[in-house]
């Protein structure tokens, strides 16, 4: 599932459950440093080496499947919350108190290492730095070369990126794949159509003053567009990490979609059939990104300067690179790039090396504003999409009535 929407689902939990305390004491000595983090969401060279690293400090790694959840809990009910923990900082600002600004602690000094997209994505605020980047999510069209040869469309990369470099150049090719194959390159409209016609110009459903803008035109607009486009019967109108979406990528008839990097991992498993058939370019309406996720350094611990270290530690160019490697997560840390980790070609994708094509488009997407109500106001906005695709609602009409239903406040 995307980070986003795990975050999603993750944030409704936590509402229900805000109440309740349920964590065991975290870190309050300089001495132990807990680090709650969800499966897969850091480096395994992180884990394995922080505390050779840090000899002088007790590492207490857990991992936690439902941190988000786990973190909102704590946070409110003030018990429990580790030193460190990887988290979505968005709707993580309502707590911002309680949040070391690493600024002023040493990050200030390494800030120029990862992305300056990211670096703003980790902001509270005020510009309080409540977050150190992980991984990113930049979104490519995955396609399948054999299924476009039948479908008498270019295949190599750099051709169907140029095809595909419009939304109505995608349109054409939904077009072309679904009347000569019956199949689709688009999974669902929010996920290939909505997310890059919105991340693509900066915006999570907050303006660039940091105000929470649900109405804005570019939210009106890409959910008109999408919900269109799915209308029109291009999509095959499944979710990532749902059967449909696997048996669809096993079976044949998803052979395209906008997807981010770490999506490699989903396909590659769940279409093994068609190993050596797929390529990445670059998506339709130019670079774009999923945000990701952070290390926030929590007011737990007596020493927010040995915290912080640790933190950029786990972070750093170097295990960012082996992460990728063993997890799929692409790096916010640019030298990573030019390692030899990420310059390797890849069988399933017929020897591209897709490690550069998403670089090059992490390096060019755009910093999207986000705020603490950018989740759930997204969740709105998704299943208000899928409902009017289903039931055919005029896309303006099913806009408005998501609009009224989604949060107005920060």
């Amino acid at each position: 599932m995307s980070k986003i929407r795990t975050a999603a689902a993750m944030g409704a939990a936590a509402a229900l459950i805000a109440a309740l305390a349920g964590c065991s004491s975290g870190g309050s000595d300089s001495k132990t440093v807990t680090i709650w983090y969800r499966p897969n969401s850091l480096p395994a060279a992180s884990i394995k080496g922080v505390q050779k690293q840090f000899p002088d400090v007790t590492i207490k790694l857990v991992k936690t499947p439902d941190v988000d959840t786990k973190l909102t809990s704590a946070l409110r009910a003030n018990s429990g919350v580790p030193d460190i923990a990887v988290a979505n900082t968005q709707p993580l600002r309502s707590a911002q108190s309680k949040i070391v600004d690493v600024s002023k602690y040493g990050f200030a000094s390494v800030k120029s290492d990862y992305l300056d997209w990211k670096v703003k994505a980790a902001q509270g605020d005020d510009g309080a730095q409540i977050g150190i980047p992980i991984d990113i999510g930049p979104e490519g069209f995955f396609y399948r070369v054999d299924k476009f040869k039948a479908a008498g469309l270019p295949t190599d990369p750099a051709d169907v990126g140029k095809l595909v470099s419009t939304f109505d150049g995608y349109e054409q090719v939904a077009q072309t794949t679904k009347d000569k194959l019956g199949a689709f390159v688009c999974d669902s409209p929010d996920s290939s159509v909505y997310v890059p016609k919105t991340f693509g110009q900066g915006y999570f459903y907050y303006s660039s003053d940091g105000k929470l803008d649900p109405g804005s035109a570019v939210n009106k607009q890409g959910f008109i567009d999408a919900t269109t486009f799915g209308q029109k019967g291009l999509c095959l109108n499944a979710q990532p990490y749902q059967s449909d979406w696997s048996a669809g990528a096993s079976q044949g008839k998803l052979v395209g979609f906008v997807g981010p990097a770490y999506e490699a991992t989903l396909l590659s498993s769940s279409a093994q059939n068609s190993s050596g058939q797929w390529r990445v370019t670059t998506a339709p309406g130019g670079s774009s990104s999923q945000i990701g996720s952070n290390l926030s350094v929590f007011k737990t611990n007596a020493d927010p300067k040995v915290t912080t270290k640790i933190a950029i530690w786990l972070t750093n160019a170097t295990n960012q690179a082996s992460g990728y490697q063993t997890d799929r997560l692409f790096p916010s840390t640019p030298a990573s790039y030019s390692m030899a980790a990420m310059k390797e070609p890849e069988s399933y994708f017929g020897g591209q090396v897709t490690a550069q094509v998403f670089a090059g488009i992490a390096k060019d997407a755009p910093t999207v504003t986000t705020g603490p109500a950018s989740i759930t106001t997204q969740t709105v906005f998704n299943n208000a999409m899928i409902d009017a695709v289903k039931n055919k609602t005029n896309p303006s009409d099913a806009f408005a009535k998501a609009l009224s239903a989604a949060p107005t406040a920060q």
